[in-house]
């Protein structure tokens, strides 16, 4: 069975538990130990004024996968848009938590920025949650669709 024929509530159901590890993250700031145990790691190293050229060397290598993740997702999901939505979410998920654990300077810069009091990186949050619930509530209603003119 390829992924077009995935069933939609498993999606959803994958894509839920992924979101529920992040807000768990979220919670427990798991994010942040891992960033401090970086820092600590290039502060033993002597590397620490140079850490820049390894978190730029991250986010190329984050992005590399990124864009080969989200290719495969999206060809195998090309007529199911809400499948491909709710992917888009967690893939913008999963850049923000990169982002965040490599917290390169000038990232940390636009994502901590306020804006109208509140971080632009909580509005990134916000809009990759709602793009993950609204692409599988999209799918699933799409599946009922189907099922319903089909049977």
């Amino acid at each position: 069975m390829g992924f077009e024929e995935v069933d939609s509530g498993k999606i959803a159901a994958a894509a839920a538990l992924i979101d529920a590890c992040l807000a768990g993250d979220t919670a427990a700031g798991w994010r942040l130990e891992l960033h401090t145990a970086l820092a600590n790691t290039f502060v033993h190293y002597n590397l620490y004024q140079v850490r820049h050229v390894y978190q730029i060397g991250l986010l190329f290598v984050l992005g590399l996968l990124l864009l080969y993740i989200g290719r495969g997702v999206f060809s195998r999901f090309r007529s199911r848009p809400g499948a491909r939505l709710a992917a888009f979410g967690l893939l913008l998920s999963s850049a923000l938590w990169g982002l965040e654990v490599i917290s390169l300077h000038q990232t940390d810069q636009v994502l901590y920025h306020l804006w109208g009091g509140c971080m632009t990186v909580a509005y990134l949050w916000v809009l990759a949650a709602v793009l993950t619930a609204l692409g599988a509530f999209l799918d699933v209603l799409r599946r009922d669709r189907k099922r319903a003119c089909c049977s």
